[in-house]
């Protein structure tokens, strides 16, 4: 089967590919976000969480493999730290798995920023079509489009905001 820390390497590999696919996944989402194509979204959406759920198989192998080794470490799938798990392996291995880590910390930090940004651009749009929708639904002849200063029709000031905003 190998030495504790090939064992160990293969699957942090593992895990920094699953992170790699996740990202590029992550940026091929943006791109047909701005298309919009809603059913690829869907696509998408299946594949991360496929992604998602190997990663924390990967994590259950290195917990195993730690327990086989008699490494006590006292983690689950949930709990699962990286550092913990550098900090309490042999010598011989801290230094792959440090570098490891860090290369697991920088597509993290990439992975969020593309998720908040592509979660801003779903925000951002759907706000648009909330505002229309607004629109159209309180759309009535008695209401002035932008304010009620050269009608002198009172008006709620949500509605002014919305109408605004157009």
């Amino acid at each position: 089967m190998g030495t504790f820390a090939e064992q160990i390497k293969n699957i942090i590999d593992e895990k920094i590919s699953l992170y790699e696919d996740l990202a590029k996944l992550i940026e091929d989402e943006t791109k047909c976000l701005l298309k919009p194509d809603i059913e690829s979204l869907w696509s998408f959406v299946r594949k991360k969480t496929d992604i998602v759920s190997h990663i924390e198989e990967t994590r259950e192998k290195i917990l195993i493999c730690m327990t086989e080794n008699s490494i006590i470490h006292k983690m689950n799938s949930k709990s699962f730290n990286m550092t913990k798990i550098i900090s309490i392996s042999p010598d011989k291995i801290k230094k792959v798995l440090i570098k490891a880590n860090i290369r697991l910390h920088s597509l993290k930090t990439d992975i969020s920023a593309r998720t908040f940004q592509n979660s801003e651009y779903v925000k951002e749009h759907l706000s648009i079509i909330d505002t229309l929708f607004s629109i159209i639904v309180d759309n009535r002849e008695d209401k002035p489009y932008y304010g009620n200063k050269a009608t002198g029709i009172k008006q709620q000031p949500a509605n002014f905001i919305f109408k605004a905003k157009v």
